[in-house]
């Protein structure tokens, strides 16, 4: 078994194309071929003058089938129209061009079988048709023998191993793109950990000060009215939320735009910057274009978006919105530092924004790694699969048996 370097894998394939290449004979063949093509172009160019002469018979039965068998024949002529002679290495994607060609002018001559009475009487276009047929399968059968020579002598094979090279040199630089990604994730995680230990370190050294227990009271009181405050926004943002449709078809009628974008995007920022709650009186407005039926909703949407807007109506928005400035206010006073030392308030503030910065980096770059490292798995196991398929088209097409180190 013949032992490969994955860097040497392109070199070694090319060089097996040219041994193949001498010892096949193929570019006699290509000659071969060439001349074939030559000859075909010369055959079918006249067609295209023969088709003229019938065209108006031709068109009774399909004015665009006709117009189409044209074009397609005119795409054939074009690319036989060889001013020198394919290359072994144009001729696979030539042959491929040239095939797909042919298969499609082939199709709609088929259509064409079904033609009226009137034209099955006239037998010059019959034979013009069935001539016609007969020179594009001639033509077919050349690219069909070549074919078979391009696979006997290996040189197809070889030309799939090129791209399968290709394929497994772009995955290889995936997973060494992942494999460097996931070496400075690891890194940075290290360095997280490190800086959330000494912060914790630092914040525990504060703790053990008499102090804290009166921050920690003063904390809690903080966070107690937070939640208040969040708990009434969230109660905002979800009857915003059943309102969204409405609001959204209101605003294409142009009214109050900017006001409306506003709550429709973030409808919690909107109602505590709007202190007179203006969007009460424009829901007014939307509550009487459904009414009126100026607006469309379909069914339990329609009920929900009148209901919230009943309920947004009434006095509900503004005894939320006195509740949140009463909080608002209560969290932004100084009332609710008294007592403590604003320079010890400040390092364990530090001390806490700081631990919990890095525990967040910490947890996020964990998250992310293993994120990376299933994607890192996957990009091997493809690149295993990618190897042993490119290894057993080595040994079924050219009967070699050869290992890919990678």
């Amino acid at each position: 078994m013949e032992s490969i370097p994955f860097i040497r894998l392109q070199e070694w394939v090319k060089e097996l194309r040219g041994k193949i290449r001498q010892q096949s004979g193929i570019d006699q063949d290509l000659n071969d071929y060439f001349q074939q093509l030559n000859g075909a172009y010369t055959v079918l160019d006249k067609k295209i003058m023969e088709m003229a002469t019938f065209s108006s018979q031709w068109e009774k039965q399909d004015k665009e089938l006709a117009k189409q068998i044209d074009i397609q024949l005119r795409q054939v002529i074009e690319m036989l129209h060889l001013k020198e002679r394919p290359s072994v290495d144009t001729v696979f994607q030539f042959n491929e061009r040239l095939g797909e060609r042919i298969d499609q002018l082939l199709l709609l001559l088929e259509k064409s079988d079904s033609v009226s009475e009137e034209i099955k009487s006239s037998e010059s276009l019959i034979s013009f048709k069935d001539s016609f047929i007969t020179d594009i399968q001639k033509l077919l059968g050349y690219r069909q023998a070549f074919e078979i020579k391009l696979f006997k002598s290996g040189l197809r094979t070889v030309q799939t191993l090129l791209h399968k090279v290709e394929l497994l040199h772009h995955s290889v630089l995936k997973r060494d793109k992942l494999q460097q990604k996931l070496k400075e994730k690891r890194e940075r995680l290290d360095s997280a950990e490190i800086k959330k230990k000494e912060k914790e370190v630092v914040l525990a050294e504060l703790k053990k000060n008499p102090l804290y227990q009166h921050f920690s009271q003063i904390q809690e009181r903080k966070n107690q009215l937070q939640s208040q405050l969040n708990g009434y926004l969230d109660e905002v943002r979800l009857l915003f939320l059943n309102l969204k449709s409405g609001l959204e078809n209101y605003k294409k009628m142009g009214s109050n735009r900017e006001l409306l974008k506003a709550y429709i995007e973030d409808p919690a920022s909107a109602f505590v910057n709007d202190e007179g709650l203006t969007v009460v009186h424009l829901m007014e407005h939307v509550k009487a274009v459904i009414h009126e039926e100026k607006m469309f909703i379909e069914g339990e949407e329609l009920i929900l978006v009148q209901s919230t807007l009943e309920k947004a109506t009434s006095q509900y928005l503004g005894g939320i919105q006195q509740q949140c400035f009463s909080l608002k206010r209560q969290l932004e006073s100084g009332d609710i530092n008294s007592g403590i030392d604003q320079t010890y308030s400040l390092k364990v503030e530090d001390g806490q924004y700081r631990y919990t910065h890095f525990r967040q980096q910490s947890r996020r770059l964990r998250e992310e790694i293993i994120q990376l490292e299933e994607e890192y798995k996957e990009r091997k196991e493809r690149i295993k699969r990618e190897q042993q398929l490119f290894e057993n088209l080595v040994r079924i097409g050219l009967q070699r048996e050869i290992k890919v180190i990678l």
